[in-house]
């Protein structure tokens, strides 16, 4: 299994590539199960922001 894993500060993201190499009885690589996720995270100060926004509603 492999994980490249890119972060981006600025835009609070992190962007996740994982890829699953299923192995044959001889070795050799036989299927290859590839996923991508990116995620984009917060600060507590930001959301204590948003909660105190959304009560102002």
């Amino acid at each position: 299994m492999y994980d490249t894993r890119s972060f981006d500060c600025v835009a609070q993201t992190r962007h996740s590539i994982n890829e699953l190499e299923l192995l044959g009885a001889d070795g050799s690589v036989r299927q290859v199960h590839r996923s991508e996720m990116s995620l984009r995270y917060i600060y507590k100060h930001e959301m204590t922001l948003l909660f105190v926004r959304r009560q102002e509603q």
